[in-house]
């Protein structure tokens, strides 16, 4: 007669007790479960038994309404919308979702993109939230003192005025109004009257729209006129960009082009940007930026940014630059680097400060090595930065 192996009985009662201790994952257990997890406020057990329900292959609109909630009451916004977006899949006029979406976004510090959600809730929803009607948005200052450690160059100023507009839930302008200011001596431009005592003044006009196209896209455009006086000198700088966005849940990109004229020099300029939210939130955040010129000396250009959260309303950024650059410009053509001299090095760090009623006051340093005009003799340039803005 053949023997049954004990052991075989001990490991099917086992396996089954395993199976029994397994919580059920259908639809009216997963229902009940996350449901009495939300009533109860339990974000995290939620979010936990949600991530376990959706491996088994239970997904609904309730389930993903109460996830996308749990993460957007934790912090984790970037989770919240993907949680949203699919709650949209299966309803795609949701107000509940539409609206977490549009504030989630502004928290993740995508004000413009957040109103292509927005622009979907009902008309008394959108009045309340004061975005049916044209309305300002945007309203800030930013000074900038140099400190050049060289003899031949005075210690120029920027000043920056912006102003932000939203025309529509889809159409936001942007302008700006800038000042330069410096006096330089130059023994090198021989050919320019009084190059000892060389007063430059650049007053310039930034024009920028974005156009929202969908919940994830946006068409982007840019122009910036820059008036350059230089000695008896009078430069027209023009400048166009054109490019596009697309917000994901937790990484925004975005590729652009740049044509333009700078001084006596044509520019022509690619760049693409990856922003990433690895926490979902603010509270951690890098941004890459790499450029390509028509330009046989320096062609490729990376700038990377760090920053995060470090007390309560308060942010700290680092940022470095890669690669030696004149006529280059950054930040959607809002700044233009027309210097005489070469940047060599530029690296930095930054402080947000968000204040009361919306405002958040800038404070930040940058470090220069730079390359004087026609020469391999380098000094250092030291920039204070402050400002302060207001966004609704």
């Amino acid at each position: 007669m053949r023997t049954l192996n004990p052991v075989i009985p001990l490991i099917l009662l086992m396996a089954s007790l395993g199976t029994a201790a397994q919580p059920a994952m259908d639809y009216p257990s997963v229902e009940a479960q996350s449901i009495s997890r939300y009533l109860k406020g339990d974000w995290k057990g939620l979010l936990t038994y949600g991530r376990l329900a959706l491996a088994a292959g239970v997904d609904h609109l309730n389930l993903r309404l109460r996830l996308g909630y749990a993460a957007f009451v934790t912090g984790d916004f970037a989770n919240a919308i993907a949680h949203y977006e699919k709650a949209l899949g299966f309803d795609s006029h949701n107000e509940t979702a539409r609206y977490h979406i549009h504030y989630a976004r502004r928290y993740l510090g995508q004000h413009e993109i957040a109103t292509a959600e927005a622009e979907r809730l009902p008309t008394p929803l959108l009045e309340g939230e004061g975005l049916r009607k044209p309305k300002l948005t945007l309203l800030g200052i930013e000074g900038s003192y140099k400190a050049s450690l060289v003899d031949i160059r005075e210690d120029p100023f920027y000043g920056r005025l912006t102003l932000g507009y939203r025309l529509s839930p889809r159409l936001h302008l942007q302008h700006a109004l800038s000042g330069y200011t410096q006096r330089i001596a130059e023994p090198l431009l021989t050919s320019l009257p009084g190059n000892t005592d060389i007063g430059i003044a650049q007053t310039g006009l930034w024009n920028r729209a974005a156009w929202n196209l969908d919940r994830h896209w946006q068409a982007l455009a840019a122009y910036h006129y820059q008036q350059n006086r230089f000695g008896g000198l009078v430069y027209h700088n023009h400048l166009l960009l054109v490019g596009a966005r697309y917000h994901g849940s937790r990484v925004t990109l975005q590729g652009d082009a740049v044509v333009g004229r700078m001084i006596d020099t044509d520019l022509v300029q690619a760049n693409l940007t990856l922003q990433a939210y690895p926490l979902g939130s603010q509270n951690l955040y890098g941004i890459t930026t790499l450029t390509l010129r028509d330009n046989p000396g320096a062609p490729v250009i990376l700038r990377q940014a760090l920053g995060g959260k470090v007390l309560k309303d308060v942010w700290l950024e680092g940022h470095a630059t890669f690669g030696e650059f004149r006529n280059f410009v950054e930040g959607d053509a809002l700044y233009l680097y027309n210097a005489l001299d070469t940047d060599r090095v530029k690296a930095g760090i930054g402080t947000y400060i968000a204040l009361p009623g919306g405002r958040v006051l800038q404070l930040g340093y940058t470090f220069e090595e730079r390359r004087l005009y026609g020469r391999q003799t380098t000094f250092y340039q030291h920039s204070f930065t402050g400002g302060i803005t207001w966004r609704q």
